[in-house]
């Protein structure tokens, strides 16, 4: 009869963490030459860019938000109550900020967006980024 090492005694072992990541994986310069910080593969800075995105794939809305934009109305913008809810929804999956129905109706522009979601993502908002 043969003696089996017992389980982890002799078995191979797998690394069950990815390693960390190195630094110039976490750090990243937005197009303005901005630093943002990353964690994983979120950003923790949300960025006009990043609404234009969300708008752009899932709201059907005309044109992109420009910053001379950013302090006029979704309605205006020819966005409807449902898009709002949309938008939100779709905030909440790309960068995992849940936006609540009463928050919705507070977050009547891009900016007030973008601020509300850098808040929750530990960045600064619209004027901490110096869009205006």
């Amino acid at each position: 009869m043969t003696a089996r090492p017992a389980a982890g005694h002799g078995a191979v072992t797998r690394r069950t963490t990815e390693p960390a990541p190195r630094a110039h994986d976490r750090d990243r310069h937005d197009r303005r030459g901005e630093r943002t910080r990353r964690k994983g593969h979120r950003i923790v800075k949300f960025t006009l860019d990043d609404l234009n995105r969300i708008i752009e794939t899932h709201i059907d809305i005309d044109g992109r938000v420009t910053e001379d934009a950013l302090d006029i109305p979704y309605a205006e913008l020819g966005m409807d109550s449902l898009g709002l809810v949309e938008l939100a929804e779709r905030i909440n999956i790309a960068h995992h900020v849940p936006v609540p129905l009463d928050i919705i109706e507070e977050m009547r522009t891009p900016r007030l967006t973008v601020d509300y979601v850098n808040e929750h993502l530990g960045g600064g908002g619209a004027e901490a980024s110096g869009e205006r």
